[in-house]
């Protein structure tokens, strides 16, 4: 398929025409960055059309980990270990290391049984184990100790210090009270 009206879409401007400027939406949508990963096994990339339209597109010379029934099988499981609720917790160490052993334990499984029904490649089945944990972990380590809620707590802050000034008074961002109009530093 020729490439003609479709552009690559980047991370860090997936959002940028809905909700510029909110940073908090890309960072905690973890079912976005669900789908890229289990697109990503099966060697697809997001693509825009001329309309604006998402697609996935299959990336021209790279081989897929394994089928879409396969990427699905392996993402299902974070889906339930992952979410907003999840990343909001406040997780304990010990909580995210049993967590990644016991998946770690399930996709192994999960690829023994089916390596050849989703036509896995022998030698990229650790590498999909590994992909698979380190999401994973990366993932809840956001909520160990509540610091995914404290992030949110203080965006919560920022946002509100911007909209209750007025744009005449100018904005402090001195954790010394400097630079306010009217007073000398």
């Amino acid at each position: 398929m020729s490439e003609e009206g479709l552009t690559t879409i980047s991370p860090q401007s997936s959002y940028e025409e809905d909700e510029q400027g909110d940073f908090t939406r890309w960072r905690f949508d973890i079912g976005e960055q669900l789908r890229d990963f289990e697109h990503g096994m099966t060697g697809e990339r997001k693509t825009r059309d001329r309309d604006g339209l998402e697609k996935w597109e299959p990336i021209e010379g790279i081989t897929p980990s394994m089928t879409a029934e396969g990427a699905r099988e392996i993402v299902s499981p974070l889906k339930v270990l992952v979410n907003q609720v999840t990343l909001l917790s406040g997780l304990e160490r010990n909580e995210i290391l049993s967590t990644c052993k016991d998946i770690n334990d399930d996709i192994v499984g999960m690829i023994f049984d089916n390596w050849e029904l989703w036509k896995i490649d022998k030698s990229k089945m650790d590498m999909i184990v590994s992909k698979t944990k380190r999401f994973l972990f990366l993932a809840l380590k956001q909520a160990e100790g509540a610091r995914t809620l404290d992030s949110l707590t203080k965006v919560e802050q920022i946002i509100r210090r911007f909209s209750d000034n007025k744009k005449d008074e100018g904005i402090n961002l001195s954790p010394f009270n400097r630079g306010e109009k009217g007073e000398s530093t």
